[in-house]
């Protein structure tokens, strides 16, 4: 198997990644493109700087689009050695208790199989529970396939619970995010969703239609706000392997008029206190 040669980053390098950004994100409006334009020309031509500190010089100029997933990424061997472990469960008094600690997985396969892991889970139990807490406290995202497959059993229509918005050949192109049921199963459970400040990304497309819906009840603080589908430039650094990345969606909750960078998601109930486990069980058995 070919191995892939990393790349040494150059400050030329900088300039790709500059023209990157114009071509790839999504801009809102010609001003906040011009103004990110004007604050990243003196980083395109300021090679001393670049040369002080190559990693911070590119966090501050990918900082300047304010969005949470322009980021530098460490890379390490994130699965050599991991346990496939992902999520725990148990039914107690009726409730199927499922923490799912992340949406990722070493390749696309495992996605899907983790998916569908856990609509099994929640399929072949039926008859022995009468009510869902999901725990995302703390999920950064991953894919959302996965989470996409697991969420359709809960509806029993399709519908639209966010847009996207993204560059396609140097147009700004506005495109529903539809949530699409699953003909064969219907879970009808009553359900309650635990969140935090941790919860980002493919987790807050997971929660997204059961906020829209008010389909599930949100419990906890609330989440951090971005969904990106990054672009990513894999660069060397000394002996460290960096990923940039840079958005490519920018998405907006229905309803919404700010992107989900400014505006969240937010709870139905806050709730910030240890014994959140058992007060969403509480709250569960009453609905």
């Amino acid at each position: 198997m070919e191995i892939k040669q990393i790349k040494k980053l150059e400050f030329a390098d900088v300039k790709e990644i500059y023209r990157k950004i114009l071509d790839v994100y999504p801009f809102l409006t010609t001003q906040e493109k011009k103004s990110f334009e004007s604050k990243a020309e003196k980083f395109v031509t300021n090679e001393k700087l670049f040369k002080k500190d190559k990693i911070n010089f590119l966090e501050k100029l990918l900082g300047l689009l304010k969005n949470s997933h322009a980021i530098i990424v460490i890379r390490k061997n994130r699965w050599k050695g991991k346990s496939k472990y992902f999520q725990e469960n148990e039914i107690k008094d009726g409730v199927l208790y499922i923490r799912i600690y992340t949406w990722a997985a070493a390749n696309r396969d495992e996605v899907v199989r983790r998916g569908q892991e856990l609509i099994d889970l929640c399929v072949k139990n039926e008859k022995n529970y009468k009510g869902i807490i999901f725990d995302v406290r703390g999920n950064g995202g991953g894919s959302s396939t996965g989470a996409d497959k697991l969420t359709n059993i809960f509806f029993k229509k399709d519908f639209v619970s966010a847009y996207l918005y993204r560059r396609e050949n140097g147009k700004l192109i506005k495109k529903p995010r539809k949530l699409k049921h699953n003909l064969e199963r219907y879970i009808g459970v009553p359900i309650v969703i635990l969140i935090d400040d941790k919860c980002f990304s493919s987790t807050e497309l997971f929660i997204s239609p059961f906020k829209i819906s008010k389909r599930a009840t949100l419990i906890g603080t609330t989440t951090k706000g971005g969904s990106a589908n990054p672009f990513t430039f894999d660069f060397k650094v000394d002996r460290k392997k960096i990923i940039v990345k840079i958005p490519t969606w920018r998405l907006f909750l229905k309803g919404e008029k700010k992107p989900l960078e400014e505006t969240k998601i937010k709870p139905d109930i806050f709730y910030k206190k240890d014994d959140i486990i058992e007060y969403a069980k509480a709250f569960l058995k009453k609905l």
